[in-house]
C-alpha cells in the first residue's frame, strides 16, 4: 500500500515537472515571439537611435510578458519612483529584474550599464545600441572607467541609470554578492539623486537552473528606500556610500 501511494506520489510530481518545464518553454518562445514582432518593426530604423521610442517598446514587451505569464509586480513607495535624472542602485536576483524595472519606473526614461558582450548578439544587441544602453568592459579598468563617464553624460543630459550593484546575480536565500564601486562613482560622479530599492521574490518567478529556466506564476515585490540626495552622498566617501546602500538595500532580504 505505501508502494502504491509513493508511486503515485513520484507520477504527480513527474507529471507537474513535465507541465513546469512545457510551460515554460511555450512560454519563452511566445517572448520570443513577440520581441521578434517589435524588431521587425524597430531594426529598420535603429540607426536613428530613436531611443525613446526602443525604451517604449522595451516597456510595452515586459508589461506583455507579465500578463501573458501571470506575474503582478507590488511596489512598496510607488509615489518615489520619480520622473527626474536618478542613478538606481539595486540588488539582483534573477533575469526578470529587468522586466521589474519597467514596471517600477514608468515615467522613467532609464537606460541600463551592461556587459559590452550582449551588444554583440544579433537584433537584441542592436536594440540595446540603439537605446543608448552603455557596454561596460568589466576586465578592462580604463575602459570601465571611461562607461562610468559615458553614463554620467547620459544623467546630465536628462536620463536616468539602472546599476545593479552586485554586478551579476546574487545567490539568493537573503544573500548579495559584495557590492561593485562603479555605480557609486556613477552617482557621485553624476550629481543626482539615489534612488536604492530591493527586490523581492523575483527568483522564484525565473530561478538560476539548468536548461530552459521555469517562468512561474507569482507576485514581485520591490521595495523604494528614501532617495539619498546629492548633498548626503557628496560628504560620504565611494566606500561608504557603498556599504552604506548595501546595509539598506540588504536588510528586507534578511
Amino acid at each position: 500500500m505505501h508502494q502504491a501511494r509513493e508511486a503515485k506520489r513520484l507520477a504527480e510530481q513527474a507529471i507537474r515537472e513535465n507541465h513546469f518545464g512545457v510551460r515554460a518553454l511555450f512560454l519563452w518562445i511566445l517572448a520570443v515571439v513577440i520581441f521578434l514582432s517589435y524588431a521587425c518593426v524597430l531594426v529598420p530604423i535603429l540607426w536613428l537611435r530613436p531611443q525613446n521610442l526602443i525604451h517604449a517598446a522595451a516597456r510595452s514587451w515586459s508589461r506583455l510578458v507579465c500578463k501573458i505569464a501571470g506575474v503582478s509586480i507590488h511596489v512598496e513607495n510607488a509615489e518615489r519612483a520619480g520622473a527626474g535624472p536618478t542613478v538606481v542602485i539595486s540588488n539582483h536576483l534573477s533575469l526578470f529584474d529587468m522586466i521589474v524595472m519597467y514596471h517600477v519606473f514608468p515615467e522613467l526614461q532609464f537606460r541600463w550599464l551592461a556587459k559590452a558582450s550582449l551588444f554583440k548578439i544579433p537584433v537584441w544587441g542592436w536594440g540595446m545600441w540603439g537605446a543608448g544602453y552603455i557596454p561596460v568592459q568589466r576586465d578592462d579598468p580604463r575602459s570601465a572607467s571611461a562607461s562610468m563617464q559615458a553614463a554620467a553624460e547620459h544623467v546630465r543630459r536628462g536620463k536616468s541609470v539602472i546599476v545593479f550593484a552586485e554586478g551579476t546575480r546574487g545567490p539568493g536565500g537573503g544573500r548579495m554578492l559584495p557590492f561593485k564601486k562603479g555605480g557609486f562613482i556613477l552617482a557621485k560622479r553624476a550629481g543626482v539623486p539615489i534612488q536604492p530599492m530591493t527586490i523581492l521574490d523575483s527568483d522564484q518567478i525565473i530561478p538560476k537552473s539548468k536548461g530552459i529556466p521555469p517562468i512561474r506564476r507569482g507576485i514581485v515585490h520591490v521595495i523604494l528606500h528614501a532617495p539619498i540626495t546629492p548633498e548626503a552622498a557628496a560628504e560620504l566617501s565611494v566606500e561608504e556610500l557603498r556599504d552604506q546602500l548595501r546595509d539598506l538595500i540588504g536588510a528586507p532580504l534578511r
